[in-house]
């Protein structure tokens, strides 16, 4: 504890004078007032009686066993043994104190508040009086200073695991930057624009060996409008309705012609629409199956009386024959349409406007669809289809009102879309070097059949003219996978194996990164087209 205080003056009592302070003008009292108390009234000394804080905050030394404090730790330091004074008050040790010459140095007090190292009374070292003579002592008493330290205030947990923290939460961010980093790269691709004029010819059959195949496609659409029934007729419609032939007379066939009638058991005649032919009997676990067929049956006559439901048939053409019981007829539907008398129809001029412009709504609406329902992989040239359109319109008429209908047919051949650019660029490109490209406007070619197609046929014949913009592609996932974890200075180095990319840009994030991310999903490639 000594060396803690090698810079503090020292204070000597007798005949050597440290300070210029006479011992008779300066008040006991002072000695331990607090020197930082006001003078001025406002604040007042402590008094002697009370314990007050020598040396360090914190730590306390009763005024009155200073004294005593001061002799024991002599003795413990040379090692003598000493018989304690009998216990003396305060003013008592003040009063024998107040004889002596006392002279009192100014400490240079630590920023801490740490007190002188030594304060050495001069006078007699075995009762502690002063000599009389005013002459110097023969053996001055040299008592040390060494009163016990405040504990020290030190917060080494507090400390270390403020650092802790700190270092934990900067590996996080650390970890977390790295773990989410991402890179960003932008290439051009290699890009050309190619002038096309050639004549082609495509095969149906993958057998033949040819490099440029085609294929099918047909897509059905109609289309329906109301209109106005602007026009009264006298109308004579006929019911009709489907009919269900049999055949239990022999496992012959039996032809029956056009107009074969068929009555009902109240008399009513209708006739087959068309001729049919209805199979014999077969024998199914030992059991006769007639033969059957589906035919349209038209009412004799028109009219609403032939409007009726479900009904059974023979066939009076056969009567008196052994097949007359034989063959027979049932209703499938019932029989309906019958009419006679006044409808309203529209005119033939609103007839005729309506078809024109629904069959060339049913046009476009049919290859839009046919666009929408092409294969992936494929090419449909809007040239390269075919649109038939029925001949009649369906016209039904209600009230006031009448809805005609258009119906139709588109067919197109269509084509693998990187056979159809191979074959393009061969044709069209001297220094093509079998590289897969993407021909982004191939719309934008003409396309033309050499001669009228026939989609059922084994090959077929076209011309292509125009101009088109090629673009070479870029392995994205491979470029991804080769420059994953590698030093951002290598990215020239790894671009050079891929010959496809014209130019490119990467950048890194976070910045201070000096590797691409190691998983290739956080590498974000963009193409940027010329």
């Amino acid at each position: 504890m000594a060396k803690q205080f090698d810079d503090i003056k020292r204070v000597k009592v007798g005949a050597t004078v440290v300070a210029p302070i006479a011992p008779q003008s300066a008040p006991v009292s002072r000695l331990f007032a607090n020197p930082f108390a006001k003078e001025n009234g406002t604040v007042a000394p402590k008094p002697f009686s009370e314990t007050v804080r020598e040396i360090k905050p914190g730590f306390f030394v009763p005024r009155a066993a200073l004294p005593q404090r001061l002799e024991n730790e002599t003795a413990k330091k040379t090692g003598e043994t000493r018989t304690p004074p009998p216990a003396r008050s305060s003013q008592d040790y003040f009063s024998s104190l107040s004889s002596h010459s006392v002279h009192v140095a100014r400490a240079n007090f630590s920023a801490n508040g740490a007190p002188p190292a030594r304060m050495i009374l001069s006078g007699n070292a075995k009762n502690g009086t002063a000599s009389k003579s005013g002459q110097r002592s023969q053996r001055p008493l040299n008592i040390p200073l060494s009163l016990p330290s405040a504990p020290q205030r030190s917060f080494p947990s507090v400390t270390f695991f403020s650092v802790l923290v700190i270092i934990i939460l900067l590996s996080g961010v650390f970890f977390g930057m790295n773990y989410f980093a991402s890179a960003r790269i932008t290439l051009t691709p290699r890009q050309e624009t190619v002038s096309v004029s050639g004549t082609f010819t495509a095969e149906r059959d993958e057998q033949s060996g040819a490099e440029l195949l085609f294929e099918t496609m047909s897509v059905p659409g109609e289309v329906s409008s109301e209109i106005p029934a602007d026009d009264e007729r006298a109308v004579d419609e006929r019911a009709t309705g489907t009919i269900v032939i049999y055949n239990n007379y022999s496992a012959t066939p039996q032809r029956l012609i056009k107009n074969t009638r068929f009555a009902t058991t109240d008399g009513k005649i209708f006739r087959a629409k068309d001729s049919v032919v209805v199979p014999g009997t077969t024998t199914e676990n030992g059991k006769t199956v007639p033969g059957s067929v589906e035919a349209m049956a038209v009412a004799d006559e028109p009219g609403e009386k032939y409007n009726i439901g479900l009904s059974d048939f023979t066939i009076p053409g056969f009567k008196g024959e052994p097949r007359y019981d034989k063959f027979y007829a049932r209703s499938k539907t019932e029989m309906a349409g019958g009419f006679s008398g006044t409808k309203r129809f529209p005119s033939d001029a609103r007839v005729a406007e309506a078809r024109a412009t629904l069959r060339a709504e049913l046009s476009e609406k049919m290859a839009k669809s046919a666009e929408a329902q092409r294969p992936a992989g494929y090419v449909l040239f809007p040239g390269a289809t075919r649109t038939v359109l029925a001949d009649d319109a369906s016209i039904t008429v209600d009230g006031s009102s009448a809805t005609i209908t258009e119906r139709g047919v588109i067919s197109g051949a269509i084509f693998k879309s990187d056979d159809l650019f191979s074959s393009i660029l061969q044709k069209s490109l001297a220094t093509f070097d079998g590289g897969e490209v993407d021909i982004p406007d191939l719309k934008n070619l003409t396309f033309v059949f050499t001669e009228d197609p026939s989609f059922e046929a084994n090959s077929i014949s076209f011309s292509l003219s125009g101009s088109a913009r090629t673009i070479w592609r870029v392995d994205t996932a491979g470029l991804a996978r080769a420059i994953a974890g590698k030093p951002k200075k290598e990215f020239d180095e790894v671009l050079a194996a891929f010959a496809n990319i014209r130019r490119a840009e990467a950048s890194v994030s976070p910045f201070w990164l000096f590797d691409f991310p190691k998983d290739p999903a956080r590498i974000n490639i963009e193409l940027v087209l010329e």
